[in-house]
């Protein structure tokens, strides 16, 4: 359930609620970043699959299998895994 906010003191931060605003102005320059570099805000879900990319990776294991393997464990396809490992572990330049 939404609801709207009328005055400057409803934007004000509480531990229970907050405002979309709020969470916008958090995160202003972090938001602003990902939007100057095409960086889709639900990538975030994927940290934990690109994190075990890289330990296995470390670990000797071929991409092909780690590729498979982060598919079937993060319920996502193939295709899906290569674009997020591929966008992931681009280099840009701030």
């Amino acid at each position: 359930m939404s609801q709207k906010y009328n005055k400057l003191s409803d934007y004000t931060i509480s531990l229970s609620q907050i405002s979309l605003y709020s969470i916008l102005k958090l995160n202003l320059n972090q938001l602003k970043m990902m939007s100057d570099f095409d960086i889709p805000a639900h990538y975030y879900r994927y940290i934990p699959m690109f994190e075990e990319y890289l330990e296995m990776l470390d670990n000797g294991e071929k991409k092909a299998y780690i590729i498979l393997h982060l598919a079937e464990k993060y319920n996502v396809s193939d295709s899906t895994v290569k674009r997020v490992l591929k966008a992931l572990s681009l280099r840009v330049k701030v």
